[in-house]
């Protein structure tokens, strides 16, 4: 789902990610974890939007500076 070709540029368009699923017997892959809300260029995301990027190779970054 990297769209933009500038994996930097999309993560810096995510605000205030919302995680929910995140079991850390599941460590270090989290494969429950899913975004159920946050930001994305300074408005809501829709849920949609959400799913996206659950499902997109931004997630294990994202998820893991979350965690961190």
């Amino acid at each position: 789902m990297n769209t933009h070709g500038n994996k930097a540029f999309e993560m810096n368009t995510y605000t205030d990610l919302h995680w929910s699923g995140i079991d850390h017997r599941d460590a270090p892959k989290y494969t429950d974890a899913y975004v159920s809300s946050g930001k994305v260029n300074g408005r809501p995301m829709t849920e949609e939007e959400c799913n996206a990027l659950t499902d997109s190779d931004l997630k294990p970054e994202l998820l893991t500076k979350h965690l961190h």
